[in-house]
């Protein structure tokens, strides 16, 4: 199977990218994806690059062939030589797998940053905290509220109010009990 290889000149016209930064990008990040001083095209470190810059699949790529890799859990399986027959050599496959390796985590390092910058919460914390605040006043609303509101309706016609005057107070009740729920679930995120 042959490699999609293209020099770094061409790769800058592909990639809109400038070739000084191609040239720093071989030097680093694509290292994994030179072969013969050209990169390769299907490794996916650069096929991550090109799919971030929204150049995967555009006509700029369709000059050279395009070869679609699975995920990774489904080599598990294969022999050897269907590997070898999907990546040319066992050394391509490894150098894939090593590449996947390191897209992933970089993804779990992003993650874990903007944890830690406060950017994302766990799942756990909006489970337990937001999602049971939200059940509270879905109960509250669909048992306590109708009650409250059903009096006060009654109250208010028996008082002659005007209909716009009755909206507004089912409007003020039922607002009550979801401001309590904001108030509750951001006093919830400023303590997590």
């Amino acid at each position: 199977m042959d490699k999609r290889l293209v020099t770094r000149a061409k790769f800058a016209e592909l990639s809109g990218t400038s070739r000084p930064n191609v040239t720093n990008l071989c030097k680093g990040t694509f290292s994994p994806a030179l072969v013969n001083n050209k990169i390769d095209l299907d490794h996916p470190i650069v096929n991550s690059y090109l799919h971030e810059k929204g150049i995967i699949g555009s006509s700029k790529t369709e000059e050279v062939p395009q070869r679609n890799h699975k995920h990774p859990s489904e080599y598990l399986t294969m022999t050897i030589s269907e590997v070898i027959d999907e990546f040319g050599t066992d050394e391509k496959f490894v150098d894939w797998l090593r590449a996947v390796k390191e897209i992933e985590l970089i993804i779990e390092k992003r993650l874990k940053n903007s944890q830690t910058q406060g950017d994302l919460i766990s799942r756990e914390f909006v489970r337990n905290h937001v999602f049971s605040y939200i059940e509270t006043a879905n109960v509250r609303l669909l048992t306590d509220s109708p009650r409250t509101i059903a009096a006060r309706v009654i109250e208010e016609v028996k008082a002659g109010k005007e209909k716009e005057d009755i909206e507004t107070l089912i409007r003020d009740l039922i607002s009550q009990q979801i401001k309590h729920v904001k108030e509750q679930v951001t006093r919830g995120l400023k303590n997590a």
